[in-house]
């Protein structure tokens, strides 16, 4: 039974910083999504054209992030801690990922149905939001390894500071504050 608590303690205090971490992203979303609505249906429009290519790029990132937590936490398991800290150079994949949806931001906004008023801010905006991915697919690279390793906190204080970071240029860079 103290084994079963001592479990639970260890889970829960690697959990919580996930869930507040999480809940953090969410909430950037929301907040960047009121900020866009204040320029106008195309606005809006254009961003929802880059949604379903946006998370087609991130479920390809997430996947890497899930195999290098798993394999960090694996190679610190077996204290290889040198293999550990060589799998964190796969982000370099994030690097070329990136870099292809800048580079076909047209076409990919084209299929996803974009029409005269919309495709040139989807596309501009899509290239934003991607060719920053690079930035933003590193820190992901570096949490998920943390993550590995077990430790949560810093990848929850990465990411609630990077989304109140986001908020702020939203608010200065939407506005035209």
């Amino acid at each position: 039974v103290a084994y079963q608590k001592e479990n639970i303690r260890v889970t829960m205090n690697m959990a919580w910083p996930s869930i507040i971490e999480s809940f953090f992203v969410a909430f950037a979303g929301l907040i960047d999504s009121l900020m866009v609505s204040s320029l106008g249906s195309y606005a809006v429009a254009a961003i929802g054209l880059t949604t379903q290519p946006k998370f087609m790029g991130l479920s390809l990132f997430f996947a890497v992030n899930v195999a290098i937590s798993a394999l960090v936490a694996r190679r610190r398991g077996e204290q290889k801690q040198e293999d550990a800290n060589r799998i964190l150079s796969t982000v370099i994949v994030f690097i070329i990922l990136s870099i292809l949806f800048v580079v076909f931001a047209g076409p990919i906004i084209s299929l996803c149905g974009s029409n005269a008023e919309t495709h040139d801010s989807a596309v501009a905006y899509f290239r934003i939001v991607m060719g920053g991915m690079i930035f933003n697919c590193v820190q992901m690279g570096i949490n998920a390894a943390q993550r590995g390793a077990g430790n949560t906190k810093i990848t929850m204080r990465t990411n609630v500071t990077s989304n109140t970071v986001n908020i702020i240029f939203n608010y200065l860079l939407i506005g035209g504050h």
